[in-house]
């Protein structure tokens, strides 16, 4: 089988837990490995989301510390996701790639190519097509309809246009089609995929690296509130977490002893502490980004956990985000503002769900789960824990991408 079944997943974003956290990618890659399938890794030196990023002094170096092949290829820094470098480096990625991949020793048998980076397909497809190889293209947020959705792009813009003729070639010309998006395959039938070869593989979290063991940082500790019940987000604050609805929501509670606690960094941050300055609420703490390794004992500190997404169409395609699995593990209800398909915590009876971009409602579903007995609130996170061990863990989501892989290779 390990001969056979030799996999690539070229990822540009995927990161190492040495240079920012293990994503999805980097977890698939270790578990398919631990079944006996070798796999190499391949991503950029440097994207806006690693925390500790390599320097690379080669166009390509490789690294086996993580027990598989990482092949990082080089390419330039930026501040953040909006420069203009970035979109750059989706060229001199591929470019390099091309230029570079017979230097990695294990030749595949499979290839999985990863989005977001729509540019690095083309690259891959040559590849493939050099290797004979089964083609996989994955995506996990459908581009460039994102990018006009929620980045304010139009349907014009040239970049888009150029992206979305890319978007069409991956969906006809792949072997498979994965998404951690459940109902995205209405959207690859309607850019001309077919259906038939369309796979939903949700996020995950890695059973390895969980842990309630840890204490939090000082701190940490010291931000959060003392008394009342406490609605808490951990993650990105950014326009797609609509998160100024939940502030707004704030302002109706105050005087019911709520307290809201958000955990992050994000383009948004400024414009929500000053929305909450302007509603002189004294509910809200504003807490900085911390390491993924402590966001189980985080969450723990909350009575619920709260995640929104914007009132977009866009949503109709299903929703994935990655804390979503930290939520479902900690034994807390989660409270989802969200109008979509694919809704995890009305699946798993882990919470409530109530319309998107409602402030009104969010504001009544904290006091309802505030009302209900400790007990309900309890049922609701023990559901949610159990939905995740059963059906999240990278382990069982490994297993289903080894089907995928061999099935493909059979067909």
């Amino acid at each position: 089988m390990k001969k056979r079944l030799s996999t690539w997943i070229v990822n540009h974003y995927a990161s190492t837990p040495d240079t920012g956290m293990g994503g999805r990618s980097y977890y698939f890659a270790r578990e398919l490995n631990r079944v006996g399938i070798p796999v190499t890794l391949i991503c950029a030196s440097f994207n806006h989301k690693l925390r500790t990023p390599k320097k690379l002094f080669k166009p390509v170096e490789f690294d086996n510390s993580n027990g598989f092949c990482v092949a990082r290829v080089k390419v330039a820094s930026y501040r953040d996701s909006f420069n203009k470098i970035r979109i750059l480096n989706w060229f001199l990625f591929s470019l390099r790639f091309l230029n570079n991949f017979h230097l990695i020793k294990d030749k595949p048998k499979i290839i999985i190519c990863s989005s977001p980076s729509l540019i690095a397909f083309l690259a891959t497809w040559l590849v493939a097509k050099k290797y004979r190889a089964k083609l996989i293209f994955e995506f996990r947020d459908i581009w460039p309809l994102t990018l006009q959705k929620l980045g304010g792009f139009s349907r014009v813009n040239p970049l888009i246009l150029a992206l979305e003729l890319v978007e069409r070639f991956a969906y006809q010309s792949a072997d498979l089609i994965v998404s951690n998006l459940s109902h995205a395959m209405a959207h690859v039938s309607k850019r001309g995929g077919g259906v038939k070869k369309f796979i939903w593989i949700p996020n995950g979290f890695d059973p390895d690296s969980y842990s309630e063991d840890r204490e939090l940082p000082v701190l940490v500790e010291s931000s959060l509130p003392k008394d009342g019940f406490i609605v808490g987000y951990t993650g990105a604050l950014g326009t797609a977490n609509a998160l100024e609805f939940l502030i707004t929501s704030a302002s109706f509670l105050e005087a019911q002893g709520v307290k809201f606690v958000l955990v992050g960094q994000g383009r948004e941050r400024n414009n929500l502490e000053k929305l909450a300055s302007s509603l002189n609420l004294k509910n809200i703490t504003f807490i900085d980004s911390v390491e993924k390794k402590y966001i189980p004992i985080l969450l723990k500190k909350f009575d619920v956990c709260y995640q929104g997404c914007r009132n977009d169409p866009l949503y109709n395609f299903g929703v994935s985000p990655n804390k979503m699995a930290d939520y479902l593990l900690s034994d807390r209800p989660i409270l989802h503002s969200f109008s979509g398909k694919g809704d995890l915590v009305k699946i798993s009876g882990s919470g409530i769900t109530v319309p998107a971009e409602d402030s009104d409602q969010i504001a009544q579903a904290i006091l309802q789960l505030k009302n209900i007995s400790s007990f309900d609130r309890e049922e609701m996170g023990r559901r949610g824990r159990e939905f995740a061990e059963k059906n999240l863990s990278f382990r069982v989501l490994a297993l289903e991408y080894q089907k995928c892989l061999m099935k493909l290779l059979d067909s």
